[in-house]
């Protein structure tokens, strides 16, 4: 994951047969470190350090799939 200003770049490559819409989310830890609290509602601003990425792909009805894991957070200036 890659952080340019306000706007932050995921790079995940997937492959489904089934749903409509895929969902992404980041959160991350005040201080950057990986931290298993923060897997729960709220996060922070991305900075340098570790986040908890989180891929969904839905249908109109239900979640399909998941996938969560830390990634390293790399802020470009």
């Amino acid at each position: 994951m890659h952080v340019h200003g306000n706007v932050a770049d995921v790079h995940v490559r997937y492959s489904c047969d089934v749903g409509t819409h895929l969902w992404v989310s980041a959160k991350q830890s005040a201080g950057g470190a990986i931290d298993p609290d923060i897997s729960a509602e709220g996060s922070g601003q991305l900075q340098k350090g570790w986040a908890w990425v989180q891929v969904c792909v839905t249908t109109d009805e239900d979640l399909d799939a998941v996938q969560m894991a830390w990634a390293p957070v790399v802020v470009n200036s």
